[in-house]
C-alpha cells in the first residue's frame, strides 16, 4: 500500500509544474578569488538577486563553481539595510544574497548557484580573473592609504578619478562612505576598463552609500568627456548606491548618471524631487558612451517636480529657463531613461531590466529615442521585467528614425505597468513610432492610462498582453501590425479595440486578479488568462522568475500561474494547502 501511494504523489510531482529558486542576476560577473582583506571573505564580494530563495538562509547554501561561498547577507531585498536601497520585493519579491568568492574557485569561467531545502536554483556566469580589491572608509587617507581594509582611501572622487590609483579589472567598496559633490569619472585622466575586466564601485555590505551634488553641473555622476568616444570612460560599474538628485538657485544636479560605455548599474536608486531640467534625466547618455549598458535593479521614484500639473495641462517647455516661474509645468527633454546614439555610429545594445520606476513625474518613463543621424544598434534592445507605475507622458516609449544603418529589434516582455485612478500625469502604457526597427511587446500587463497605446509603425509584434482599464479610456488609436492572444476588459464598458475581437487567440472577460486593492496582479485560479497565450521561447520566466509555461500553454500577462496539488503541498511543506477539490494552492 505503502508503495502506491509514494507512486501515486511521484506521479502527481511529475505531472506538476511548481516554481523553484532562481537567480535573476548579480552585480558583476567577474573579478578575484584573493586580494579581500575585511577579514571575512577571501575574493570579490558578490550581490544576487533572485525568487523563491527564502526570507533568511536557514541551511540553504550559495554556490561559485560548486564550491560553497561565506554569505555576508540573506534577506528581503526591500530596500531597507542590510540589503541594497533598490527596493525588489514590492512587486517582484526578490531576495538578495550577497557573499565572496572563495579561494578555492580555479581562475576562468564558472558558474554562481544557489541550493534551497535540497533543490538547486539555475546558475548565473561568473569568471574568475585577476584583479584588486579595495576600500573606501570614514577613517581613510588617499594620500597615505594603499586601499586596503586596514589602511583605506577616503574618498570615492580619488578612487575613481583617473590617476591611475584603480585600473581594469579592480574593485572598490566603500563602506559607507558617500559624497556631497558627486563623482567626476575620469576627472584626472581616462579611467579604462574593459568587457573582461571592468572597473566597479560598489557599496560595502550593510551600509549605505549616498551620493548628491555634482561631479560635473548638471550630473551626480559624471562620465568626463563624455562627447569624445575617444577620451570618454568605458566599463566602470556601480552598484548598491543611492543617488540624490536635485535643483536650486545654486545647484542644478538634475541628472543622476551619465551614461558610460559597458556600464552595469545594479540595485542603484535614485530619487529626486524638485529635478527639473535638463537634456537627459536620471540615467541619460549620447554616443557610445551610451552603448552596452546593464541597468538592472534600479528604483527610481520621485524624480522631478510634483507640480500637480497633468501632463496635457499645458504643452511643456524647454530650457534654457529664464525664471523659476516658467518651471511651474514640465521639461519636455528631461526624462527617466534617455540613453541616445546621436552622431555615433553603430553601437552596443543596453538592457533595461527589474527596474521599479514608481510616482516620477519627469516627463517619458523608459525613452527610446533618436533621429536621424545615427548608426542604430549592433544587437536587440532588451527591456523587460520592470514595473513602471504613475510616470508622467508615456511608460515606455519607442521613437526611432528610418534611416538607421543598423535597425536594432526591441523586445518588451513581462513589465507591469500601473496608472492609478489618482495618476493625473499618466499619458500612455506603449507609444511605437518606428519603421524599420523591429519592435516584439509580449507578456505584459497594463493596469489605467490617460491614453491609449500608439502604433505608428509596420514592424511591431503585440501578443500575450493583459490590458485592464478602469478609467474608461480607449486601449488604442490604431493597431499594431500583427496581434494575437491578447486579453482586454474594462470595468467601465470601454469597447475593446476594432482590431481585436478578429486576431488569432484574442481573450475576453475579466483576467481576475488576485487582489486589485493592494495591487497583486499575479492570477486566479479560474482566469481566462491562464494557458490561453501564443509560446515565445524567449519569453521563459515572468515577473517574479516562475520558468514559462507552467501548464499546457503560455499565461496571458506579466505573471505565469503555478498551479499545485495536495501532495505537492505535503512533500514541501507549502503553505497553505487549501482543500478545493483537485486544486490545493497558486503560488503567487
Amino acid at each position: 500500500m505503502m508503495r502506491i501511494i509514494i507512486t501515486i504523489i511521484l506521479s502527481l510531482l511529475c505531472n506538476t509544474a511548481h516554481a523553484g529558486p532562481s537567480l535573476n542576476f548579480s552585480n558583476i560577473i567577474s573579478g578575484p578569488s584573493s586580494g579581500n582583506s575585511d577579514g571575512i571573505g577571501s575574493g570579490a564580494i558578490i550581490t544576487v538577486w533572485g525568487n523563491d530563495l527564502g526570507t533568511e538562509q536557514g541551511t540553504s547554501k550559495i554556490y561559485v563553481g560548486g564550491i560553497e561561498a561565506v554569505v555576508y547577507h540573506w534577506t528581503i531585498a526591500d530596500g531597507s539595510l542590510p540589503a541594497c536601497p533598490s527596493n525588489l520585493y514590492t512587486y517582484h519579491k526578490m531576495i538578495e544574497i550577497t557573499f565572496a568568492v572563495p579561494s578555492g574557485v580555479p581562475s576562468g569561467e564558472t558558474t554562481i548557484s544557489a541550493t534551497v531545502n535540497g533543490v538547486t536554483s539555475n546558475t548565473l556566469p561568473f569568471t574568475v580573473r585577476n584583479g584588486n580589491i579595495y576600500f573606501i572608509k570614514s577613517t581613510g587617507d588617499d594620500t597615505t592609504g594603499d586601499g586596503s581594509w586596514g589602511n583605506p582611501w577616503l574618498t570615492l572622487q580619488a578612487a575613481l578619478s583617473g590617476d591611475g590609483r584603480v585600473s581594469a579589472g579592480d574593485i572598490v567598496y566603500s563602506v559607507g562612505v558617500g559624497s556631497t559633490s558627486g563623482i567626476n569619472v575620469g576627472a584626472t585622466g581616462r579611467l579604462v576598463g574593459t568587457a573582461a575586466n571592468p572597473i566597479s564601485l560598489i557599496a560595502y555590505p550593510g551600509t549605505r552609500v549616498t551620493l548628491s551634488g555634482s561631479g560635473y553641473p548638471g550630473f551626480v555622476i559624471y562620465n568626463y568627456n563624455a562627447n569624445d568616444d575617444s577620451l570618454a570612460q568605458e566599463y566602470i560599474n556601480f552598484s548598491g548606491i543611492t543617488i540624490t538628485c536635485f535643483e536650486d538657485a545654486s545647484n542644478n544636479s538634475a541628472t543622476g548618471i551619465r551614461a558610460i560605455k559597458g556600464m552595469r548599474v545594479i540595485g542603484v536608486e535614485i530619487t529626486g524631487p524638485t529635478a527639473y531640467s535638463g537634456y537627459n534625466g536620471a540615467i541619460g547618455g549620447n554616443r557610445q558612451a551610451a552603448g552596452g549598458g546593464k541597468y538592472l535593479g534600479v528604483y527610481i521614484h520621485n524624480y522631478g517636480r510634483d507640480n500637480g500639473i497633468p501632463y496635457a495641462g499645458n504643452s511643456g517647455t524647454s530650457p534654457p529657463y529664464s525664471s523659476e516661474t516658467e518651471k511651474n509645468t514640465w521639461d519636455i527633454y528631461q526624462h527617466l531613461y534617455y540613453l541616445s546614439n546621436r552622431f555615433s555610429a553603430v553601437n552596443l545594445p543596453y538592457e533595461i531590466a527589474w527596474n521599479v520606476l514608481v510616482d516620477n513625474p519627469i516627463w517619458q518613463g523608459i525613452h527610446v529615442y533618436d533621429e536621424a543621424n545615427t548608426g542604430g544598434w549592433s544587437g536587440p534592445l532588451e527591456i523587460h521585467h520592470n514595473v513602471v507605475k504613475n510616470q508622467r507622458g508615456g511608460a515606455i516609449e519607442i521613437e526611432l528614425p528610418d534611416s538607421l544603418t543598423s535597425p536594432p529589434q526591441v523586445n518588451i516582455y513581462n513589465n507591469l505597468i500601473i496608472s492609478s485612478i489618482g495618476d493625473v500625469y499618466n499619458n500612455r502604457a506603449f507609444r511605437i513610432r518606428v519603421t524599420t526597427p523591429i519592435v516584439h511587446i509580449y507578456n505584459n500587463t497594463v493596469v489605467g492610462w490617460n491614453e491609449g497605446m500608439q502604433f505608428w509603425t509596420n514592424n511591431t509584434t503585440f501578443s500575450n498582453n493583459i490590458l485592464y482599464d478602469y478609467k474608461g479610456v480607449v486601449f488604442a488609436g490604431d493597431e499594431p501590425d500583427i496581434h494575437t492572444n491578447n486579453l482586454f476588459f474594462s470595468t467601465q464598458g470601454t469597447a475593446q479595440p476594432t482590431w481585436a475581437p478578429t486576431e488569432t487567440g484574442n481573450v475576453t472577460g475579466d483576467p481576475l486578479f488576485t487582489d486589485l486593492s493592494t495591487e497583486d496582479f499575479s492570477l486566479r485560479n479560474s482566469s481566462p488568462a491562464i494557458n490561453t497565450g501564443a509560446t515565445f521561447v524567449d519569453v521563459n520566466t515572468d515577473l517574479i522568475g516562475r520558468e514559462r509555461p507552467q501548464g499546457s500553454a503560455y499565461d496571458i500577462g506579466s505573471f505565469e500561474s503555478v498551479i499545485t496539488n495536495r501532495a505537492h503541498c505535503i512533500l514541501t511543506g507549502q503553505t497553505p494547502c487549501l482543500t478545493n477539490g483537485a486544486t490545493y494552492a497558486t503560488v503567487h
